[in-house]
């Protein structure tokens, strides 16, 4: 028997052909919302040797609680994030835009507190330092009227972070020393009230490095006298 071509044979082959590509089509986009619609074998497949599928996908994707995460778009409390966009609360930040409670940010934009210690601007510190010279002081000293015959700590700053010790060798007469410290000038004032000592006044003698004699001198009495004084050490 001869075919000939109707309208039926061709509706009818292309109405196959569109179901056939459309199937095609909609298995191209099909949505996998649970593992049990993945066969067994494909599942076996994405162990931890085959990750080319999933760094694609980091790069547009949110990692939360991830263990590793690089260059992630966003990085949430992963324990590293690398080159991440943005990253909180990580354990460490490498090369984020903003790095926020990470316990390590390196090359962040910005770093919380990074420019504060205990809320405190870096600019109201200073560094103890006996070598610069910025003005201000190495050292300071108060000094009682009759301190020990021995060295004694006594209130005092040194810039080298030793103590500041005293005694007294005889009336009037004192040596004050800054362990450590490198200091070579020292200026000594009376600090009692008016009234008492007004005619007394103190001269310094190097002795070595960081360590005077001072002599306590009462201009009226004419002799040394024991009296409590301030020594700045410039």
């Amino acid at each position: 028997m001869r075919k000939h071509l109707t309208y039926a044979n061709v509706t009818a082959t292309l109405a196959l052909v569109f179901a056939m590509s459309g199937g095609a089509l909609a298995a191209k986009h099909y949505l996998v919302t649970k593992t049990t619609q993945i066969s067994p074998t494909v599942l076996k497949s994405f162990n931890s040797t085959n990750t080319s599928l999933f760094k694609k996908l980091s790069k547009s994707v949110t990692v939360s609680n991830a263990s590793s995460a690089s260059s992630a778009t966003t990085a949430v409390s992963a324990t590293n994030a690398t080159n991440a966009t943005h990253a909180t609360s990580a354990n460490t930040a490498t090369s984020a835009t903003t790095a926020t409670n990470a316990t390590n940010a390196t090359n962040a934009t910005t770093a919380s507190n990074a420019l504060s210690l205990g809320g405190t601007p870096a600019s109201e510190f200073t560094h103890s330092d006996c070598n610069s010279r910025t003005g201000q002081i190495k050292g300071f000293a108060l000094v009682p009227a009759a301190p020990p015959s021995t060295f004694t700590a006594i209130a005092g700053y040194n810039c080298s972070g030793g103590e500041v010790e005293a005694k007294r060798t005889a009336e009037g007469i004192y040596v004050v020393k800054f362990v450590n410290s490198p200091v070579a000038a020292a200026v000594a004032t009376v600090i009692t009230p008016t009234g008492v000592h007004d005619n007394a006044f103190v001269d310094a003698s190097f002795l070595a490095a960081g360590e005077f004699e001072f002599e306590a001198f009462n201009a009226v009495l004419k002799h040394d006298q024991d009296v409590p004084f301030t020594v700045i050490v410039p």
